[in-house]
């Protein structure tokens, strides 16, 4: 008997970036390569309210985002941030789909929620969402529910750091609910890291049973596939790249603080998303002078994203707080040494005794400007290119999925 499994995200998949959306993506490729005859698969765009049924690889071509081309420097809108929530999907059509899957109504093709074919099995969201959620108390209980956090601390947190309070205090109480909701109801809970646990539990002041705790690390892809037609990335001198959205958290304006009182020639290309926060990072650039030194680049598709990281000297990832950052597994992943925080996932990613981790700006520069450290770069880099391979790949996530979904059925 094949085992049913629908994973489940709010909005669409995305092969770029980081984020619950690109790991489900993740895990639908690997879940799709590996299962087989085991695994009957859906995708269910909960923002959308559609089940699709997936038979191969090439079914997900159409559910990808668009990616990097075009990115909006005035970052996210906040009235459109709230439009967008309010625009969930009616309650009683979330309901409806999910009664159907647990008794099992039937129907064909990609599927509204009233019509969805998924019998018993598992349903397995990825993030939170606040519209429907409630009803997930109405499906059977041989329903099962896998819910995996990726965010720091909640949705809520992450929202107030972006935000303030007041906007969380309007529009948290919904997410709020939803989270307790997925806490009453889901046989399994997984997070990333036990940083990110902690970090989810110190924020919340909710404690997650441990019976129904599971800590699963994300796992990617070999980068190096992506790669493969490219000729032999040479590391330039003085390059250092940071993937990342341009938020308080990610650190990058202390890195700012540290790469100005470098002293050897040096550049820094930062690739992530725009956000409101952008024109004070710009700031910064003018106020240290270091204008023809630094680039925000904004998103750019995987591959050229991947190339910038190989082409790096060494790649800063320093962010305030780290849950399982998929782009500090690409950079492990082609070997490159990273200049890192010893914080929450990056510690657990890296190992408690990583050479390069950085605590502080002057730090920082004393790394990139110390000759001694090119020795330390190359074993570091070889180091994480090693621990990538032995534990992070996309296919040792894969089976450590499979084998809770087997465990619950």
């Amino acid at each position: 008997m094949r085992l049913n499994v629908a994973i489940g995200t709010w909005g669409p998949l995305r092969s770029n970036s980081g984020g619950p959306n690109r790991v489900a993506y993740d895990l639908l490729r690997g879940l799709l390569s590996v299962g087989g005859r085991r695994l009957q698969l859906h995708f269910v765009d909960v923002g959308k309210g559609v089940v699709h049924a997936l038979h191969g690889l090439d079914d997900l071509a159409g559910f990808l985002s668009q990616e990097g081309s075009g990115a909006n420097r005035s970052g996210l809108n906040v009235s459109s941030f709230v439009k967008f929530w309010i625009a969930r999907m009616p309650e009683e059509r979330l309901r409806s789909f999910l009664v159907g899957l647990a008794y099992g109504v039937r129907g064909s093709g990609p599927s509204s929620f009233s019509g969805c074919w998924f019998e018993s099995g598992i349903l397995h969201l990825h993030g939170i969402g606040w519209r429907g959620i409630s009803s997930l108390l109405a499906l059977d209980r041989r329903q099962k529910i896998v819910w995996t956090e990726h965010s720091k601390g909640s949705a809520l947190r992450e929202w107030e750091m972006l935000y303030g309070t007041s906007f969380v205090k309007v529009w948290g109480a919904k997410v709020k609910d939803a989270y307790e909701v997925l806490l009453q109801r889901a046989d399994r809970i997984i997070f990333p890291s036990r940083g990110a646990l902690k970090l989810f539990e110190d924020y919340t002041g909710w404690t997650i049973p441990s019976g129904r705790l599971r800590i699963i690390h994300n796992g990617i892809e070999d980068p190096l596939h992506a790669l493969l037609d490219c000729s032999p990335s040479v590391p330039e001198r003085g390059l250092f790249v940071t993937v990342a959205q341009h938020v308080p958290e990610k650190g990058l304006d202390w890195v700012l603080e540290g790469l100005a009182l470098v002293k050897r020639p040096w550049r820094w290309v930062v690739v992530g998303e725009f956000t409101p926060w952008t024109a004070y990072l710009e700031g910064l650039v003018r106020r240290y002078r270091l204008e023809s030194n630094v680039s925000f680049v904004g998103p750019l598709p995987r591959r050229e994203t991947l190339a910038w990281v190989a082409r790096s000297e060494a790649v800063i990832h320093a962010p305030r707080v780290a849950v399982f950052d998929l782009a500090l597994l690409e950079a492990m992943a082609l070997s490159k040494p990273v200049l890192a925080t010893p914080v929450g996932g990056n510690v657990e990613a890296l190992g408690e005794g990583y050479p390069l981790f950085v605590r502080a700006p002057e730090q920082l520069a004393r790394f990139i400007d110390d000759e001694g450290s090119m020795d330390l770069f190359a074993s570091a880099g070889e180091g994480n290119r090693k621990r990538f391979v032995g534990e992070y790949t996309l296919s040792a996530m894969v089976e450590r999925y499979l084998s809770l979904y087997e465990e619950l059925c």
